[in-house]
């Protein structure tokens, strides 16, 4: 009977419509991009030439080899600077002697200027933000000095590991924010539409289709509610991975990752305003694309599980679909909307669209509600434990409410 519920969604040509039309979309988007692919091959080329990691020796060794490098080019050069910012004669090399000497150089200046950065870090940057911009007082000290604690600690580890010392992406890169903020975004918005439809279709489809009556007369009666709910979340799911697996395998074919699979996600290429981008837990990009993937799962079943809810206790289908969307997606600006006391502000910011909207950056260390480090234990906690006590409700309503036709 599950499969007879999912069938529906085969049936439906809307479904497939959109599905068409967002993987045409991500397509394009991730092609028109390819431009930045140059980007990738630098990293992967530096880890080619020099291997996953570096130390402050190396990168010393590193500028040694590449000013005598230099000055077998140019006899008489004293400074690197001088030699890769003044004009010079590029007809007595080749091109890729070319490119391997200007991506070498620029990765020497940022790695130099990152460590740097890591070393003159202070966790108590962090102090006052979060008591000052939401007016939480003494509650907003406490949660500060709790999480300078834990970024301090945080530091440390990272300093004597020397996790943070790898090649990676460039700072200020635009393929740094291409896949988890841009792409992501897209994604995320199309499963959250996929999603209310989905569970919107299968659960008011008799109803929509005004043979509510004669079904509940059946063996199968109200019981079929549970069935319902099961095909609407492995509906969900197909669709989480179809859009999911499309995308990122278009993208992976046009971006060649090979040597930046095992990156660290803290490192001396990833700075930001304040400082660098600490992030709490010790992950590699790979690791990291995988937590991402199940945030995106775990976010879509807390809408999925909503839509349940309001497609039973709403009559009309298409009305419970617009109200969840609507819900939700005026969760992503609640947090911004200053017309609301502080504490509401601070805690408006733990719901799942935060979490959906800003994949990028989601275990750095900062001094947003966001930068703390249970924050997304916290939000998917909570609203999944709300998403399961709704649909369970909403299941006990629907077994002795009226139905009319």
């Amino acid at each position: 009977m599950v499969w007879y519920e999912l069938t529906k969604l085969l049936r439906t040509r809307a479904l497939f419509v959109m599905l068409t039309v967002f993987l045409g979309f991500n397509a394009y988007f991730i092609i028109s991009h390819s431009y930045l692919q140059e980007e990738v091959q630098a990293a992967n080329d530096m880890v080619d030439w020099y291997g996953p990691t570096f130390t402050d020796e190396s990168l010393e060794q590193m500028e040694t080899d590449l000013m005598e490098e230099v000055q077998s080019i140019s006899p008489g050069e004293e400074a690197l600077a001088d030699f890769f910012e003044d004009g010079r004669d590029r007809s007595i090399y080749d091109a890729e002697q070319d490119r391997r000497l200007n991506i070498t150089y620029t990765y020497l200046l940022f790695a130099k200027h990152g460590v740097e950065a890591f070393k003159g870090y202070d966790p108590e940057v962090l102090k006052g933000q979060v008591s000052e911009n939401y007016q939480l007082g003494s509650m907003g000290s406490s949660i500060e000095q709790v999480n300078i604690n834990r970024a301090t600690e945080r530091y440390h580890e990272i300093m004597a590991t020397e996790e943070h010392k790898a090649w990676y992406f460039l700072e200020g890169s635009s393929i740094n924010t291409l896949l988890f903020k841009d792409l992501f975004t897209f994604v995320c918005m199309q499963l959250i539409i996929l999603s209310v439809y989905t569970v919107a279709l299968i659960v008011g489809y008799e109803r929509d289709a005004k043979t509510e009556l004669t079904i509940l007369a059946t063996k199968q009666g109200r019981p079929l509610l549970y069935k319902k709910l099961l095909a609407a979340f492995i509906g969900v799911s197909a669709l989480i991975f179809t859009i999911l697996g499309m995308t990122l395998l278009v993208y992976f074919t046009v971006f060649n990752y090979a040597n930046v699979w095992q990156a660290p996600l803290t490192n001396v290429f990833t700075l930001r305003m304040d400082g660098p981008a600490i992030h709490w837990f010790s992950m590699s990009f790979l690791e990291y694309l995988l937590y991402v993937i199940v945030l995106v799962f775990l976010s879509s079943y807390v809408i999925a599980g909503a839509t349940f809810a309001a497609t039973i206790w709403i009559p009309q289908t298409y009305v419970a679909a617009v109200a969840v969307l609507v819900l939700f997606l005026n969760l992503i600006a609640l947090p911004f909307i200053g017309v609301f006391p502080g504490e509401v502000m601070f805690l408006s910011m733990f719901n799942p669209m935060y979490v959906l909207f800003n994949l990028g950056a989601i275990t750095e260390v900062s001094s947003s509600p966001m930068g703390l480090r249970e924050f997304v234990f916290i939000t998917l906690g909570i609203w999944l434990t709300i998403s399961m006590l709704v649909v369970w409700r909403s299941s006990r309503f629907y077994m002795i409410k009226d139905v009319k036709a």
